[in-house]
């Protein structure tokens, strides 16, 4: 394993020498693309790229691990690791600054975890976070938010429940009712464990007012509305998503529930 040899020289040998070590690195790189086992190439590709991170070149070893990705299509490598490598490659594109790169290269990764029957909710919702996170850094805040609503419905899903927006009654001490939209925490057999608090959106005097002001909101929302009890801002999947359950069947916000979000 020449390649190695070369890599370790650079590393420990002239730390203190970054041309001459990368000189090393790069007669490494050549010695890894002459070695005939493709597994023993992946393998070399990975440590060079893990080497190049260390010193913070993070564009030529994303370049590196891109190669590694290519191998592993052409030996037909599994969905789960296949994804796992693109999530890699899309934390080397974000550092060094290709957040649209990093953003296409995530999505296939999620991709592929969705049609793979080994992808476990968990690396799913962290993979669509750092989607998020991705697309926030590049001012996409409505597929950010998206991305982000999914992460926490598998988060939800990975605890036994699932979660939908529903409207809630509020009674007031002066008699009068409200109603709003709250993110609800439903167990598996259907019976509520929870919800948000506070409410998502404003609170209507009725579930046709909060409707009408859904429908006359949604058009207006692709580049976000501030709404609801903490004013955060809301985009129009999620308004759109608010509309679908609307017409749902209230459920009574307690004063002191149980548990809340």
């Amino acid at each position: 394993m020449a390649w190695k040899a070369l890599l370790d020289d650079a590393r420990w040998n002239h730390r203190d020498d970054p041309t001459r070590a990368d000189e090393l690195a790069r007669q490494a790189i050549r010695c890894a693309e002459a070695e005939a086992d493709g597994a023993e190439r992946v393998r070399a590709f990975e440590s060079i790229a893990d080497y190049l991170c260390g010193r913070e070149r993070w564009a030529e070893a994303s370049t590196l691990y891109g190669r590694l990705i290519d191998l592993l299509r052409e030996d037909r490598a599994s969905p789960d690791e296949l994804a796992a490598r693109l999530a890699r490659r899309a934390e080397l594109e974000a550092s060094a600054g290709g957040m649209e790169s990093a953003a296409k290269l995530l999505e296939e990764a999620l991709s592929l975890w969705r049609a793979s029957s080994r992808g476990t909710l968990e690396r799913g919702a962290a993979w669509y976070e750092r989607l998020a996170d991705v697309r926030a850094s590049a001012a996409h805040h409505a597929a950010a938010s998206v991305a982000r609503g999914r992460a926490t419905e598998l988060r939800v899903e990975a605890s036994g429940q699932y979660y939908q927006p529903r409207v809630m009654r509020h009674a007031r001490s002066d008699g009068t009712v409200e109603y709003a939209v709250h993110d609800v925490y439903f167990s598996l057999y259907g019976d509520v464990e929870g919800y948000t608090k506070h409410a998502r959106s404003p609170r209507m005097p009725s579930v046709a007012a909060l409707q009408r002001w859904l429908e006359e909101t949604l058009p207006m929302a692709a580049t976000g509305v501030l709404c609801g009890d903490l004013g955060y801002v809301h985009y129009a999947p999620q308004l759109a998503q608010w509309l679908r359950h609307v017409q749902e069947e209230p459920l009574d916000y307690e004063s002191e529930p149980e548990y809340t979000v």
